[in-house]
C-alpha cells in the first residue's frame, strides 16, 4: 500500500509539474507546494514563518539553496530569492543563503533589502570563511550601494573589499569599480 501511494504522489507530482511548470520550477525538483499553484494563477501570498516551518518539514536548507543557486543562475531573481528565504527559514545562519538572496535582490531593483542581505552574509560570513570570500561581499555590498546612489558608503565597501584582498585576480574589479564610483562622486 505504502509503495501504492508513493508511486500515486510521485505521478501526481508529475502531472502537476507539467501543468504548472513555472511554479514548480520555483521549488526543489524534489518537492511541490500547491498552494503557490492554484489552476496556474500564482498565488503571491505570503505565508507565516510558522507555517513555512511546518511545510518545509523534511526539506534541508541545502536543497532550497541548491535550486535558488540555479534559479537565480537561470536568470529567475523572484524564483532565487524565494528559495532563499526557504533555506533561511529553515537555516538562518546559512550564510551562502544570504549571499544569493543579496545578489537577488539587486537584480530585482530591491537594493535596500540586497544591502541588508548583504550584511548579513558578511557578517554571518566572517564566522565561516574569513579574507578572500568575504571581499566579494563587500564588493556586493558597493555594488548595491551604487544601484542606491548612496556613492560614499560604495567607495567605503569597494575599499574595504580592496584591503580584505590585495593584489589577488579579482582586486582589479574591485578597484575598476571603485574608480567608476569615484568619477561620479567628484561631479
Amino acid at each position: 500500500m505504502k509503495k501504492i501511494t508513493i508511486t500515486f504522489f510521485l505521478l501526481l507530482l508529475g502531472i502537476i509539474s507539467i501543468i504548472c511548470p513555472i511554479s514548480a520550477s520555483m521549488y526543489p525538483s524534489r518537492y511541490f507546494d500547491s498552494d503557490t499553484c492554484i489552476t496556474c494563477s500564482h498565488s503571491n501570498t505570503r505565508l507565516s514563518d510558522e507555517s513555512l516551518r511546518e511545510r518545509n518539514q523534511g526539506i534541508e536548507a541545502s536543497d532550497w539553496y541548491i535550486r535558488g543557486e540555479e534559479l537565480f543562475e537561470a536568470g529567475d531573481y523572484e524564483g532565487a530569492i524565494l528559495n532563499m528565504d526557504h533555506a533561511i527559514m529553515i537555516k538562518p545562519d546559512h550564510w551562502m543563503a544570504w549571499v544569493y538572496k543579496g545578489r537577488a535582490l539587486c537584480h530585482v531593483d530591491r537594493c535596500e533589502e540586497a544591502v541588508t542581505a548583504t550584511k548579513k552574509a558578511i557578517k554571518i560570513g566572517n564566522a565561516y570563511k574569513p579574507g578572500e570570500f568575504n571581499a566579494v561581499l563587500w564588493n556586493d555590498l558597493g555594488s548595491s550601494y551604487y544601484m542606491l546612489g548612496r556613492y560614499e558608503e560604495a567607495l567605503d565597501a569597494y575599499d574595504k573589499a580592496i584591503e580584505l584582498d590585495p593584489g589577488s585576480e579579482n582586486m582589479a574589479r574591485y578597484q575598476k569599480n571603485r574608480d567608476m564610483v569615484q568619477k561620479l562622486f567628484d561631479k
